[in-house]
């Protein structure tokens, strides 16, 4: 993160209050406009001017308007595997259904129930909680930002996003109305409060959201009972989540987390949104992200049979459970150069010797200047342990010691 000295030549307090958009004051007909329309919702210009005449609309023949919906039609096929990776996701993102079968998740009126308290509770601290739009091309998506105590009187121009593991919504995260910031482990495979303990090392406000199908993102009516998620949905999620973000006033520098499944979800997303972006745009970007990749995989596929990696990545793709973060993570680090961090463990019981990301690099001769990674030998799975906490928060000041001194 850079320093705070940064954030003082921002002519636009970051001041989430007045320029975040409410999702109860987002109009859903925006969905569909280009990747400007979010970030000049405050700004009121005009369409017409001078005597220019709006063209006449004109309806489409019948031909071109069958062929646009056969086409809409097989790329919705091709794309879903002929809805077999609908199918596959309610695994993949079980979150969707979780809650139906471990009384550790929550069923999506108590998620909502538990965030709408926490952002309606005040705390003698200035630890708070407000809802959040989010929005990219068709992504429409709900979350929450929390910020840290004190803030209020510190206001900060970095934030934290962090993508979420399998099998978890975001009000797992939450205690008595805050982030839980405990930091002792538990049993093997159980979420611990990761968000909360990346904030109490990093001390700034992190933005949470739950995916499509998920959580406080749950269809209304019937339709929350149909497969909502795919591992394509989760990736468009995450690059929604980060699109809003980079286009907010006053955020200067963003940390882009990730545990488990939002590890890799976080990393193809990354790398996706740059390479949409012309050069230059994209340079100037990659400069304000952090990518930290916490206990997650290669690929998706790998972690259910790491023995064959090759038929394991191809049965995944033709399944439509193909997630595939070691091709994005070779660009980010290879060609973009994108401030890198790495955590993993040795008794990782969920991604198995075969499917972590940190094999990529294991056998590296040196860490590089933008990247760098830990191995923690602590048993566990997504929750942030003491070894992995103490060198991030090392290695985050680092970072901005080197951004002061330049």
């Amino acid at each position: 993160m850079n320093s705070a000295g940064q954030s003082t030549s921002q002519a636009v307090s970051p001041s989430f209050p007045t320029s975040w958009q409410k999702p109860e004051k987002q109009p859903n007909t925006n969905a569909h406009l280009d990747n400007h329309s979010v970030a000049s919702h405050s700004v009121s210009i005009p369409l017409l001017s001078g005597h220019l005449t709006p063209a006449e609309p004109t309806s489409p023949s019948l031909s071109s308007y069958v062929t646009s919906q056969c086409a809409s039609v097989a790329g919705w096929m091709i794309e879903n595997r002929l809805g077999l990776s609908r199918l596959v996701g309610c695994r993949l993102i079980s979150a969707q259904y979780r809650y139906l079968f471990s009384a550790k998740a929550h069923f999506p009126a108590t998620s909502q129930a538990i965030i709408d308290s926490a952002c309606d509770a005040t705390h003698e601290d200035g630890f708070r909680t407000e809802k959040i739009a989010l929005s990219h091309d068709t992504t429409t998506l709900s979350g929450v930002i929390c910020y840290p105590a004190g803030q209020q009187s510190t206001p900060s121009s970095d934030l934290i996003i962090y993508n979420n593991m399998n099998g978890t919504t975001i009000s797992n995260f939450f205690d008595k109305d805050r982030l839980a910031t405990t930091s002792h482990e538990l049993s093997d495979g159980e979420p611990t409060e990761t968000p909360g303990n990346i904030q109490r090392i990093l001390g700034c406000p992190v933005l949470l959201y739950d995916y499509t199908g998920t959580g406080i993102n749950k269809r209304a009516g019937l339709s929350r009972y149909a497969p909502a998620a795919t591992g394509e949905t989760v990736i468009k999620d995450a690059m929604a989540v980060l699109h809003t973000a980079l286009n907010q006033p006053g955020i200067d520098n963003i940390t882009l987390i990730g545990s488990s499944l939002g590890g890799g979800v976080a990393t193809v997303a990354l790398e996706r949104y740059l390479s949409n972006l012309g050069e230059d745009e994209a340079i100037r970007t990659k400069k304000r992200l952090t990518l930290v990749n916490h206990d997650s995989y290669s690929t998706t596929s790998r972690v259910v049979i790491p023995q064959f990696p090759k038929f394991a990545d191809t049965l995944g793709w033709l399944c439509g459970a193909h997630i595939d973060a070691a091709t994005p993570m070779k660009q980010l680090v290879d060609h973009h150069k994108v401030n890198t961090i790495i955590l993993s463990r040795e008794s990782d019981h969920t991604i198995r010797k075969g499917s972590r990301m940190y094999e990529m690099f294991a056998n590296a001769s040196a860490q590089e200047s933008h990247l760098s990674w830990y191995h923690s030998n602590l048993p566990g799975h997504s929750g942030l342990s003491e070894d992995q906490a103490a060198f991030l928060k090392r290695k985050m000041c680092a970072s901005a010691e080197k951004e002061s001194n330049a």
